[in-house]
């Protein structure tokens, strides 16, 4: 439309459906003119009601922290594997425990910071 653009989920067919069935008059309303002002009522995305906004599950931390401890932890992950196929490992019951224990700490962990990650992208 000269002027004027939106969304449609879906392709050209789709928005030819919605021409057909008249329901292109009712998705006017949402049709965002070029150069137009906000609609009335309309409230800025950081004026929203604060029961609206989305609240952090985590501290803030920039996304840059949590991928180098992700990577930290993962490479940390492979030594550990690494060192429970050497034999001197193997033969020491004791280390074997507390190696085992500091892998689940950290294969524990790294779901959280997965989430924490993708939080912190979204919101920053």
């Amino acid at each position: 439309e000269p002027g004027r653009f939106r969304v449609i989920d879906g392709n050209y067919d789709t928005y030819q459906h919605f021409l057909k069935q008249g329901l292109a008059r009712d998705a006017r309303a949402s049709i965002s003119t070029a150069g137009s002002k906000p609609a009335p009522g309309a409230l800025p995305a950081d004026s929203r009601p604060i029961k609206d906004r989305r609240k952090r599950k985590f501290a803030y931390r920039k996304a840059a922290e949590i991928e180098q401890e992700i990577a930290e932890r993962e490479s940390r992950i492979e030594e550990l594997h690494q060192l429970f196929a050497s034999d001197e490992v193997l033969r020491d019951g004791a280390k074997v425990k507390g190696l085992k224990v500091e892998l689940d700490g950290h294969q524990a962990a790294l779901p959280a910071l997965y989430e924490h990650w993708e939080e912190a992208t979204e919101m920053n």
